[in-house]
């Protein structure tokens, strides 16, 4: 398995849809739970968490639809300072 790191982005307006996408059933709820840090507060509204998955299109399947299509997925590492 490999790590990524998903950012997902969308308007100001769809804060909510956002995080309702989460609350509805789906193959995300072997994900639910995890930290996802977000940037909404800051005025760019999304978020980035990381997942372990075979490739990134396993991570987007992983996410609720509503994400899917506004979320890119790097590949890498965890690395410490």
């Amino acid at each position: 398995m490999a790590e990524y790191l998903v950012h997902h982005t969308h308007l100001p307006e769809q804060c909510h849809e956002a995080f309702e996408a989460w609350s509805r059933p789906g193959p995300h709820d072997v994900i639910k739970g995890r930290e996802f840090f977000c940037s909404c507060p800051s005025g760019e509204h999304g978020g980035f968490f990381t997942l372990e998955a075979a490739d990134p299109e396993a991570v987007l399947a992983l996410l609720p639809r509503f994400h899917r299509t506004t979320s890119r997925v790097y590949a890498g590492e965890t690395m410490v300072a």
